[in-house]
């Protein structure tokens, strides 16, 4: 697919998406119908819970044809069809961060359980009086 090299896992993969922060907490939808919203809580660990990345990216529910997707202003992310250009994503395994494919600034972040889309935060660096920047 176009999305070779950029994904991290084969089509079919089923994945459960664990905090980053707290691994007893998963992101899943509060319902498998077009229009649930996705949240962070504690996971069940149940069918519902798991998505499978298909040859695209997109992360499918367990109700095939739904998956994530970000909705038509890209800063949020729910349940819709999965032919949606908004339901293509990538996956960086060094950052652990959840990118939208069409805007990789876009990133899957969450706040309390709620689930939203918002630019990359870049860690601010430091350097004291004495260092200097290293450029290639």
């Amino acid at each position: 697919s176009f999305l070779d090299g950029k994904q991290s896992f084969p089509a079919g993969t089923k994945v459960i998406i664990l905090s980053k922060f707290d691994p007893t907490k998963c992101l899943q939808p509060t319902s498998v119908e077009a229009g649930g919203k996705l949240i962070v809580d504690e996971c069940r660990f149940d069918e519902d819970s798991i998505f499978t990345i298909d040859q695209y990216g997109r992360l499918h529910t367990s109700k095939w044809g739904l998956c994530a997707v970000a909705n038509a202003d890209r800063t949020n992310i729910g349940i819709g069809a999965c032919f949606d250009c908004g339901a293509v994503l990538t996956y960086d395994p060094e950052t652990s961060i959840i990118r939208l494919y069409e805007d990789p600034t876009n990133v899957v972040s969450y706040l309390g359980t709620g689930v939203f889309l918002a630019e990359e935060i870049v860690p601010i660096t430091c350097l004291s009086s004495t260092s200097q920047p290293n450029f290639f």
